[in-house]
């Protein structure tokens, strides 16, 4: 297995390299990849333009939708930690 201080001791890891062995061909656990929240950010913001156009504050409306497209994303990463670790 590959040591954590493998960066800074490199003849320590060299065994485990010339084997062809990493840590992460030891493990035998399945992850899944994480849910990317960063959309709902980019979405917030342009339906914050969109309503701000229409009510006259653009500024104001983009502010508004980076905020609630931000609480979306931080609802996607809540949701997606608790499903990782409930496995």
């Amino acid at each position: 297995m590959v040591s954590y201080f493998c960066a800074v001791q490199l003849p320590a890891c060299l065994p485990d390299i010339i084997d062809g062995k990493t840590a992460a061909m030891n493990e035998n656990t399945e992850r899944q990849t994480a849910k990317a929240g960063g959309i709902f950010i980019f979405i917030g913001i342009l339906a914050g333009i969109a309503a701000g156009i229409y009510m006259g504050e653009i500024p104001m409306g983009m502010i508004s939708g980076f905020g609630i497209g931000v609480a979306a994303a931080i609802l996607t990463w809540l949701f997606d930690r608790t499903r990782q670790n409930n496995k």
